[in-house]
């Protein structure tokens, strides 16, 4: 695999195999295996690899992938594929596209895979970046995408007052400060990405996500918590700039979190290494909740990329709505009912020894 540039600032990782294999397969296969950014965008069949004089792989000598088949075009069959074949179609700047098209040999790459689903999503269907890498081709990927259902609930901003979930009330009587309690990941930002840049995507994600802009009031031992509106949380607040990430910087822009004032989201650029660190308050993140975040930033990116307006993909169920459904579910009567069990259990003696706080660690 090597990475090719046949078209200026357009680098892309081309495939070479020897034998009988199938590009598609091949792709495929290494899709399930490999992170979008590390599949070759084609693969190229030869009957041998080119050497030099001295035995080595000549790379100057594989030849550059064509990118289309216009032999094997063949039309859409149901209205799900023709909105597919569209999409593809815009996406990569292509008059038509087959469904038996596969959409990297035609010269798709994981940035152009968030338009795919950002574009799909808003014509109401279901789909995920891994499936467009999966299936690649207009056929296969109508085969397992769905219409999104508006009878599953209501889709809703999340804003306004919303209930405190159980996790949120046991951290709320964690003995000490709770408000650096968070969870943290570094991104490595595209070439060419700058501070701008960061704050205009880190922007779509504070406007589209309301817990980030969580606010959280003690009012006499109790937590009240409140989501704002859109566009209350400026990037710009949120964001600081350093030459590169250290302890120390983390450190300080760990202590900006300030639940109180909604200052849940702190991030940290850094310009010489291009690396963006996002800090968030753990009451608006957790492991499940960052797959969500970081699709939702690529797709933030590719838009920002082609000069596109800023618009992610509308969400289903709101936290806050759901809040608000396990706390009517959980005074339910088959609940209730459940209560006395319960508390025989947490009334059963431990056998282990009680903390010893002298010795043990949290």
């Amino acid at each position: 695999v090597i990475a090719r540039e046949d078209r200026p600032g357009d680098k892309r990782l081309v495939g070479y195999v020897i034998g009988r294999a199938d590009p598609a397969g091949a792709r495929a296969a290494l899709a399930e295996r490999l992170p979008g950014y590390m599949v070759p965008a084609a693969v190229v069949v030869l009957q041998e690899l080119p050497l030099t004089p001295n035995g080595k792989l000549d790379t100057r000598a594989l030849p550059a992938p064509e990118y289309r088949d216009v032999d094997r075009y063949r039309a859409p069959e149901s209205p799900i594929e023709d909105l597919l074949a569209g999409i593809y179609a815009q996406v990569l700047g292509l008059d038509r596209i087959g469904v038996d098209d596969s959409f990297f040999e035609l010269g798709g790459d994981s940035i152009l895979s968030m338009q795919v689903v950002a574009r799909a999503r808003a014509a109401g269907l279901t789909c995920r970046p891994r499936d467009v890498f999966v299936e690649q081709t207009v056929a296969r990927l109508a085969r397992v995408i769905t219409v999104a259902d508006d009878a599953i609930g209501p889709v809703d901003e999340g804003i306004g007052e919303l209930p405190a979930t159980p996790i949120m009330r046991w951290l709320q009587g964690v003995q000490g400060p709770v408000d650096q309690f968070n969870q943290t990941m570094v991104v490595q930002a595209p070439e060419g990405a700058g501070e701008a840049d960061v704050v205009i995507v880190l922007q779509a994600l504070l406007d589209r996500h309301a817990m980030l802009r969580l606010r959280v009031d003690d009012e006499a031992g109790e937590w009240s918590l409140t989501a704002p509106e859109a566009g209350s949380v400026d990037a710009r607040e949120c964001l600081r700039s350093v030459d590169e990430l250290s302890d120390e910087a983390l450190v300080e822009a760990r202590s900006r979190l300030n639940p109180a004032t909604g200052v849940m989201v702190s991030a940290l650029w850094a310009t010489s290494t291009g690396q963006l660190a996002v800090i968030i308050h753990h009451l608006a993140v957790d492991g499940v909740s960052w797959r969500v975040l970081l699709e939702d930033l690529n797709i933030a990116w590719a838009q920002h990329r082609l000069g596109q307006p800023l618009a992610l993909p509308a969400g289903g169920t709101s936290f806050a709505r759901w809040a608000s459904l396990l706390a009517d579910h959980a005074n339910r009567p088959e609940v209730m009912d459940q209560a006395d069990a319960w508390a025989e259990v947490m009334s059963t003696p431990a056998l282990l020894p009680a903390v010893q706080p002298a010795v043990d660690t949290f």
